[in-house]
Protein backbone atom coordinates (compact mmCIF):
# COMPACT_ATOMS: atom_id res chain seq x y z
CA UNK A 1 0.00 0.00 0.00
CA UNK A 2 1.19 3.62 -0.74
CA UNK A 3 2.17 5.85 2.62
CA UNK A 4 -0.01 8.30 1.27
CA UNK A 5 -3.00 5.90 1.02
CA UNK A 6 -2.23 3.94 4.29
CA UNK A 7 -2.05 7.95 5.78
CA UNK A 8 -5.11 8.86 4.57
CA UNK A 9 -6.66 5.58 5.48
CA UNK A 10 -5.39 6.08 9.12
CA UNK A 11 -6.73 9.57 9.17
CA UNK A 12 -10.39 8.55 8.20
CA UNK A 13 -10.60 6.07 10.73
CA UNK A 14 -9.27 8.00 13.23
CA UNK A 15 -11.84 10.95 12.55
CA UNK A 16 -14.85 8.35 11.81
CA UNK A 17 -14.08 6.85 15.93
CA UNK A 18 -14.07 10.50 17.04
CA UNK A 19 -17.29 10.97 15.63
CA UNK A 20 -19.01 7.71 16.41
CA UNK A 21 -17.90 8.47 20.41
CA UNK A 22 -19.20 11.88 20.08
CA UNK A 23 -16.45 13.24 22.30
CA UNK A 24 -13.15 14.49 21.32
CA UNK A 25 -11.12 15.34 24.27
CA UNK A 26 -9.76 18.51 24.55
CA UNK A 27 -6.04 19.18 25.76
CA UNK A 28 -6.87 20.82 28.95
CA UNK A 29 -9.56 18.31 29.59
CA UNK A 30 -12.20 20.85 29.88
CA UNK A 31 -15.31 20.48 27.68
CA UNK A 32 -17.07 23.46 26.80
CA UNK A 33 -20.74 23.62 26.16
CA UNK A 34 -22.60 26.07 24.18
CA UNK A 35 -26.16 26.88 25.22
CA UNK A 36 -28.45 28.11 22.62
CA UNK A 37 -31.71 29.83 23.65
CA UNK A 38 -33.93 30.78 20.82
CA UNK A 39 -36.78 33.16 21.11
CA UNK A 40 -36.97 33.48 17.64
CA UNK A 41 -39.44 32.49 15.24
CA UNK A 42 -37.12 30.23 12.49
CA UNK A 43 -35.82 27.63 13.11
CA UNK A 44 -31.63 27.78 12.88
CA UNK A 45 -29.08 25.84 12.10
CA UNK A 46 -25.91 26.01 14.78
CA UNK A 47 -22.54 26.41 13.07
CA UNK A 48 -18.91 26.85 15.59
CA UNK A 49 -16.34 28.72 13.60
CA UNK A 50 -12.35 28.87 13.63
CA UNK A 51 -10.91 31.09 10.76
CA UNK A 52 -11.73 29.14 7.60
CA UNK A 53 -13.06 25.87 9.37
CA UNK A 54 -16.94 25.73 10.02
CA UNK A 55 -18.72 22.70 12.05
CA UNK A 56 -22.19 22.13 12.51
CA UNK A 57 -23.35 21.69 16.01
CA UNK A 58 -26.40 21.20 14.81
CA UNK A 59 -30.46 23.00 14.97
CA UNK A 60 -32.17 24.56 16.93
CA UNK A 61 -35.75 24.72 16.54
CA UNK A 62 -38.21 28.06 17.64
CA UNK A 63 -38.39 28.78 21.07
CA UNK A 64 -36.31 26.29 21.94
CA UNK A 65 -33.25 26.00 24.34
CA UNK A 66 -30.35 23.19 23.13
CA UNK A 67 -27.05 22.27 24.15
CA UNK A 68 -23.93 21.36 22.19
CA UNK A 69 -20.58 19.97 23.05
CA UNK A 70 -18.10 22.32 21.42
CA UNK A 71 -15.31 20.18 19.74
CA UNK A 72 -11.90 21.40 20.92
CA UNK A 73 -10.87 21.65 17.03
CA UNK A 74 -12.75 24.72 17.21
CA UNK A 75 -11.17 26.88 19.69
CA UNK A 76 -8.11 24.17 21.15
CA UNK A 77 -5.09 26.35 18.56
CA UNK A 78 -6.50 30.29 18.97
CA UNK A 79 -8.63 30.11 21.60
CA UNK A 80 -11.43 31.94 20.00
CA UNK A 81 -14.31 30.94 18.88
CA UNK A 82 -17.35 32.57 16.96
CA UNK A 83 -20.41 31.27 16.65
CA UNK A 84 -22.64 31.22 13.51
CA UNK A 85 -26.48 31.35 13.02
CA UNK A 86 -28.42 30.63 9.67
CA UNK A 87 -32.34 30.65 9.59
CA UNK A 88 -33.15 26.98 8.00
CA UNK A 89 -35.97 29.16 5.71
CA UNK A 90 -32.95 31.78 4.64
CA UNK A 91 -32.50 35.26 5.96
CA UNK A 92 -29.77 37.34 7.35
CA UNK A 93 -27.03 34.54 8.58
CA UNK A 94 -25.83 36.09 12.22
CA UNK A 95 -21.98 35.54 13.44
CA UNK A 96 -20.84 36.37 16.87
CA UNK A 97 -17.37 38.26 17.36
CA UNK A 98 -14.65 36.17 18.41
CA UNK A 99 -15.03 34.86 21.64
CA UNK A 100 -11.92 33.79 23.98
CA UNK A 101 -12.51 30.47 25.64
CA UNK A 102 -9.66 30.38 27.98
CA UNK A 103 -11.39 30.05 31.16
CA UNK A 104 -14.94 29.35 30.31
CA UNK A 105 -16.85 26.52 30.59
CA UNK A 106 -20.11 27.64 29.07
CA UNK A 107 -21.52 29.87 26.43
CA UNK A 108 -24.52 31.37 26.50
CA UNK A 109 -26.53 33.04 23.32
CA UNK A 110 -30.04 34.25 23.66
CA UNK A 111 -31.53 34.62 19.91
CA UNK A 112 -33.78 36.94 19.26
CA UNK A 113 -35.53 38.59 16.43
CA UNK A 114 -33.76 40.58 14.66
CA UNK A 115 -30.66 39.01 15.64
CA UNK A 116 -28.61 41.69 15.95
CA UNK A 117 -29.93 42.12 19.31
CA UNK A 118 -29.07 38.80 20.30
CA UNK A 119 -27.16 38.59 23.33
CA UNK A 120 -24.02 36.15 24.52
CA UNK A 121 -23.08 35.36 27.93
CA UNK A 122 -19.51 33.47 28.78
CA UNK A 123 -19.24 31.86 31.68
Amino acid sequence: MHPRVWVATVWVLFLVACASSGHVPSPSGETLLLRIRNDNPADVRVYGVRETLEIRLGLVTSFRTEYFTVPPILYGSTGQLCIKVVPVGGGPVYVTDPIMTSGIRRIDLRLVHPFAHSAIFAR
